[in-house]
């Protein structure tokens, strides 16, 4: 008998030793991270900096010893919330007493991050309605943050640091909240120049302003993109403002400086020619023998082109062959009396005429036009800036 007790002992002993060793043989796998580059945008710089990261609660079974483990309050609880019965199991949370609420909360922080995962929609609402009972629990609001960083809501994530700075709780909690600030602002400042959403973009920077976070820098960064939008007036009123500064004064100098050689070099185009945004092309209102026409603007095209119906009086000089992407076609060169864009009349003007069906345009303007001129093509304003050439 003694013989058979030591036997699975020992069975035990081996066993156990194989069971934790196979445990630290788990693999940890971390998370992914979103690598956002930005280019030609103005960031302020950051070092590498602690953000918050709410460690998970201790697991239920871990703490329920601290109420009595037949409570039937506590069972229940728990109950509702894995059949996902929230409201119900909130229902009890309004009534507990101060003991059963500190094992609630370490209840529902589990709840909320196991579930957001999967869930994270719903568990935002059910956070939200949380922090209205409770207002005070920081530890779930820095949880919500992480949340919405997750899934790109970064400005609701923004808003709600801003509302845990204005009451932090220690010096060292505020350090970590304005660093996870930045870090949050600039990866939403890269998200929008990227899509390219420049009206959200500058809404965006002028609220960050207000709050007074870093506001030189992001100064700096808005009278860049007001410069990148041609909008000087704006861009020259935040640079006056920059003009003193110890850190930003020079950069912000240099953007004054860009200013003033754009508008020195258009003003050296006497004309400027509206443009229209068909999609992803511009195209321009003209007349040729006064007949109107809209024609996209296509500087790798030889000549002229319109289609074949809209001007009858034109002069047929001869057929010729066309190449184009699709391959060639049968078209005729012509000669037009005169062709008109603003200001600009240009005689005996020469062209090609085909087939040509395409919604909102008649043809395209190509570079036996472009070549009479010294010309700049200013796609933010949508303008056609001309200078006749000497």
């Amino acid at each position: 008998m003694l013989q058979i007790i030591l036997s699975l002992t020992f069975g035990i002993l081996v066993g156990w030793n194989f069971h934790i060793f196979f445990i630290s043989l788990e693999p940890k796998i971390a998370p992914e991270k979103l690598t956002l580059n930005a280019q030609d945008f103005i960031i302020p710089s950051l070092e590498k900096k602690t953000v918050i990261q709410p460690q998970k609660p201790q697991e239920i079974t871990q703490v329920s010893s601290k109420l009595d483990s037949n409570s039937s309050n506590q069972h229940s609880f728990q109950t509702l919330l894995s059949q996902n019965n929230f409201t119900d199991a909130m229902a009890l949370y309004l009534e507990a007493n101060a003991e059963q609420l500190h094992l609630y909360k370490l209840i529902l922080k589990t709840y909320f991050y196991d579930n957001a995962v999967n869930n994270y929609k719903t568990t935002i609402e059910q956070i939200l309605y949380y922090i209205e009972i409770e207002p005070e629990d920081r530890d779930v609001k820095f949880h919500l943050v992480e949340i919405y960083k997750d899934h790109f809501a970064l400005e609701k994530a923004i808003k709600l640091l801003f509302e845990l700075q204005s009451n932090y709780q220690s010096e060292e909690e505020q350090r970590k909240i304005t660093d996870n600030l930045k870090i949050t602002i600039e990866t939403h400042l890269l998200m929008l120049n990227k899509l390219q959403d420049f009206s959200k973009l500058i809404t965006f920077l002028e609220e960050i302003i207000d709050y007074n976070i870093n506001s030189e820098s992001y100064l700096l960064t808005l009278a860049q993109l007001y410069f990148n939008l041609h909008q000087y007036e704006k861009s020259e009123t935040i640079i006056e403002e920059l003009r003193y500064s110890t850190i930003y004064g020079d950069k912000a100098q240099a953007i004054l400086d860009d200013i003033i050689q754009e508008r020195s070099e258009k003003s050296l185009y006497r004309y400027k020619v509206p443009l229209i945004k068909l999609g992803a092309h511009y195209a321009v209102n003209i007349t040729i023998n006064n007949i109107p026409l809209t024609l996209l603007l296509d500087t790798g095209a030889s000549y002229t082109f319109i289609d074949n119906d809209k001007v009858p009086s034109l002069r047929i000089i001869k057929e010729t062959l066309l190449l184009t992407a699709g391959g060639s076609i049968n078209a005729h060169l012509a000669l037009a009396d005169n062709l008109t864009i603003d200001e600009i009349i240009l005689e005996d003007f020469k062209l090609t005429i085909a087939p040509f069906k395409q919604a909102n345009a008649d043809g395209l303007l190509g570079m036996n036009f472009f070549e009479k001129f010294k010309f700049l093509i200013d796609q933010e304003e949508s303008i056609l800036y001309l200078s006749v050439k000497a």
